[in-house]
């Protein structure tokens, strides 16, 4: 779930509107002393030089149950050697052109899109023009052919929380920016109506409610690039 979500009185469009996994808390508890200065077992009769080993076990195992790390989810195993040493967090690089656009190809085409999805979020703080464009085109075009999957994303049945919720609408709006240079924000409302249709029609209530909060975002990331552009026009 995403943390510190802001409550709104304002739809993305400017109208009035109306308004996992839990953290786990592991303690591991050594108790009893030592029957003797010898004796490596404690009063429970355990080894007490185990205890190091067990713990690291324990956290291995938690890790493993985790369903937001990217090994854990489906598409893992079967995924290019980049895309698993992102997941892993192994040095990466984006140095194999073709192996990077295939991350996005991959993101749009595959049936694995929660892998994906946390797999680009990985990328983007590296993205240059070459990789950062065609990622920016496919978002663009994911929340409106599949907005379901994309609104997801964020809140009570996704991973990325608040940092990937950022990430995909400035991608989102930046794209806007690119593509429509002439009247970004009249292309913006129009894609947002867009959006907004397809959420209400094909997704449950919850996730399609949540179109209205990933809009205000590509708004806001938009508003601030136009008012940076036309304060740099005036220079």
């Amino acid at each position: 779930m995403m943390e510190g979500r802001r409550s709104r009185s304002w739809s993305w469009t400017g109208r009035p509107t109306p308004v996992a996994l839990g953290l786990i808390m592991l303690f591991l508890v050594g108790c009893g002393q030592e029957a003797g200065k010898n004796n490596p077992y404690n009063s429970s009769g355990f080894d007490l030089s185990k205890d190091e080993t067990a713990a690291v076990d324990t956290l291995a195992l938690i890790h493993m149950e985790d369903p937001c790390d990217p090994r854990n989810m489906p598409g893992y195993r079967t995924a290019s050697p980049l895309a698993r040493s992102i997941a892993a967090g192994k040095p990466w690089d984006f140095n194999d052109e073709l192996a990077s656009l295939a991350l996005i190809d991959s993101f749009q085409a595959s049936q694995n899109r929660a892998f994906y999805s946390a797999i680009l979020l990985r990328t983007f703080e590296r993205a240059d023009g070459y990789y950062g464009e065609p990622l920016g085109i496919a978002l663009h075009a994911e929340l409106l052919e599949h907005p379901c999957s994309m609104l997801s994303c964020c809140w009570e049945n996704g991973c990325d929380g608040r940092e990937g919720l950022l990430f995909w609408t400035n991608a989102i709006a930046m794209e806007i920016m690119i593509d429509y240079e002439e009247d970004p924000w009249a292309a913006f409302m129009n894609y947002g109506e867009q959006v907004e249709a397809r959420a209400k029609t094909e997704c449950d209530l919850q996730t399609g409610s949540r179109a209205n909060e990933f809009l205000y975002e590509i708004g806001a990331h938009l508003k601030h690039a136009l008012q940076r552009d036309s304060i740099d026009a005036s220079r």
